[in-house]
């Protein structure tokens, strides 16, 4: 019966698309409620176990999975995203809990924050995938400050299974004088079961936590450089050996962690952090993903099954979870529109971001069940939490869905927020918006185009355009093609003493109609949009019935019929232009005359000078580090 409610629950992911947490998770509910645990024969202790093992498993996965990648080039923006949210949201529920009286305690009040504080990682980049948006600033900046999250999460985990500790050693050493004060008489200064006691031992588990959580790094780090990489080359001969490796990774370094009296956790977690930075890491990836995905919704339908959810808990308890739903999914993402307008971030971006950040997560949901366990939480707050964090992936889910038509609806708050300095409108005046050029976003087609207009004689250059979201990247052209850096920013005088006068990079959202009205690609004599895997069909729309000529970069076949069929002129399609290309020099090189010693001889030197003239070149050198 539990297999096959289990394929009941994958087989609703799989028809509507859904994430796997709140089918699994609100199946284990109704489970619970209807009491089919006990036809099931599943007791608490099983259900306790497969629920550590679940947490364990999940957390080695969210190590290993991590994506430092994206934290080149925007860390900072990341790290401030994770940051402020974890402070603001923990600060709100902290007070709701407070103030509501569903926390009595210190603690059961911080970590009620604490807990309603991190989204889905999950979900956040399942949705990015969906729609095609990994590669986009937002979604970068996303997964750059899931990063942050999970490595702040494990922490936080680490310190709950410390007052979890805390409890152990208190109620053993509450039942030990109890026993000595039972067969002697033992005096006043014996170990006594008061708070001061409590407090004392906790501290010290808490202490110990902190210590043990630094040397799990630092002896993590340490195998990393040493062996590990060396081990798993060895294991990855085959492919059951590197299955048995890598879990006799993840869960030997638990149990040596459970030894110690740190959490299993958290060392998993740790561990799978290590991990990702192998060679290995795809092929890990690929082999343990079926069973990621079996412990991930193993975990959550058990989660739901040990609350014993009821009628009259439910009734009682729901208000507050639809109040707490609310605030996450709704009020929170527009608090944090400022935040996003403050840090520089376009609207659109901004409103991307926030969005995406509007349900509590897989991570949350670990820690209020390790809360619960760790008697930090009683039964009423847990339930709440719980509902809570269903009812927020469900609705943050649809509102994610529907992104894009939301967005299209509030756009013109976000536009007030978005801060256009009077430099900025005063070097706009002096762009010739006639016959001049439009990029829309950046990549290395973009870059080429660019240069190609800088390079032509003077009577020939034309004023280029060139619109990108990413703060970071606008900097580095600004550095490169106008020799300005952030303090000349606007500053022309400062520009015509340097190259490339006629490039002008410019800070706005290629994807937006008002950007498109701003800059006239009307009146443009050519637009060149490259942004890859994006929606054509408005920017299609926008240009039909202008003189302009409009050149899309895709790397699909399909896209590029589609391209055509909507208007474009040309689709820049750099994979087959890139064969091309190829197809192009093997005709070349395999003549009849030509020898077997001297192919791609003079080919191979051409190309190593214009290497070495790139590396030497200002524009590409810098342009190419930031790519």
């Amino acid at each position: 019966m539990f297999m096959l409610m289990l394929a009941f629950i994958v087989l609703l992911t799989h028809t509507f698309r859904l994430p796997a947490i709140p089918p699994a998770l609100l199946v284990g509910i109704i489970a619970g409620a209807a009491e089919l645990d006990k036809r099931m024969n599943l007791e608490a202790p099983v259900i306790a176990a497969l629920i550590e093992l679940g947490v364990v498993l999940l957390l080695f996965f969210a190590g290993l999975s991590t994506d430092y990648v994206s934290l080149v080039h925007h860390y900072n923006t990341s790290f401030w995203f994770a940051l402020i949210q974890i402070i603001v949201r923990t600060a709100i529920f902290a007070a709701l809990a407070a103030g509501s009286g569903l926390s009595q305690t210190v603690e059961a009040v911080i970590f009620f924050g604490l807990t309603c504080s991190f989204s889905s990682t999950l979900m956040t980049v399942q949705n990015l995938q969906m729609r095609g948006e990994m590669r986009t600033l937002h979604g970068r900046i996303l997964r750059g400050s899931c990063v942050f999250k999970e490595l702040i999460s494990s922490f936080i985990i680490a310190i709950i299974f410390a007052f979890f500790q805390a409890r152990v050693m208190f109620h053993s050493m509450a039942t030990e004088t109890s026993a000595r004060r039972g067969e002697v008489n033992a005096t006043s200064t014996d170990v006594a079961s008061d708070g001061s006691h409590k407090k004392d031992q906790l501290g010290t588990e808490i202490g110990k936590a902190i210590g043990i959580y630094v040397l799990v790094c630092l002896i993590l780090y340490g195998l990393h450089r040493l062996c590990l990489e060396r081990v798993f080359k060895f294991f990855s001969k085959d492919s059951e050996l590197l299955f048995i490796g890598i879990m006799a990774y993840d869960l030997g370094v638990g149990a040596l962690g459970f030894l110690a009296g740190f959490s299993p956790m958290a060392c998993s977690f740790l561990a799978g952090l290590s991990a990702a930075f192998l060679k290995q890491r795809v092929r890990i990836e690929n082999k343990v993903s079926s069973l990621k995905d079996f412990g991930m919704i193993t975990f959550y339908f058990m989660m739901g099954i040990y609350v014993q959810l009821d009628a009259a808990s439910f009734g009682r308890l729901v208000p507050w979870s639809i109040i707490i739903c609310f605030i996450i999914t709704i009020v929170l993402p527009v608090l944090f529109w400022v935040f996003g307008a403050a840090m520089g971030l376009k609207g659109r971006t901004t409103f991307m971001i926030c969005n995406t950040f509007n349900s509590m997560g897989e991570t949350s949901l670990i820690m209020q069940s390790l809360a619960y366990h760790a008697d930090i939480f009683d039964r009423d707050q847990y339930i709440v939490l719980l509902l809570s964090s269903l009812f927020s992936m469900v609705l943050g889910w649809i509102l994610q869905t529907y992104q894009v038509e939301i967005y299209n609806r509030v756009k013109f708050l976000l536009v007030a927020l978005e801060n256009v300095t009077a430099e900025e409108t005063e070097r706009e005046k002096k762009f010739s918006y006639k016959d001049h050029i439009v990029l829309l976003g950046f990549n290395e087609s973009g870059l080429e185009i660019a240069n190609h207009f800088l390079e032509k004689s003077e009577w020939q250059k034309r004023d280029v355009l060139m619109l990108d979201l990413d703060p970071s990247l606008h900097r580095t052209m600004l550095t490169s093609f106008c020799g300005a850096d952030a303090s000349s920013h606007g500053d022309e005088e400062h520009a015509k003493a340097h190259f490339g006068t006629n490039i002008f990079p410019v800070y706005a959202d290629p994807e937006s109609e008002l950007s498109w009205h701003r800059y006239r690609l009307r009146s443009a004599s050519l637009v060149v949009c490259c942004t890859i895997d994006r929606d054509p069909k408005p920017l299609c729309k926008y240009m039909k019935g202008s003189n302009a000529t409009l050149m899309v970069i895709t790397n699909s076949n399909e896209e590029a019929k589609v391209l055509y069929d909507l208007g474009v002129h040309y689709a820049i399609q750099q994979e087959y232009l890139a064969a091309l290309e190829v197809s192009i020099i093997l005709k070349e090189e395999y003549q009849e005359s030509s020898k077997a010693d001297s192919l791609f001889v003079k080919r191979r030197q051409s190309h190593q000078e214009e290497l070495k003239e790139e590396q030497e070149s200002h524009i590409r050198r810098k342009i190419g580090e930031f790519m």
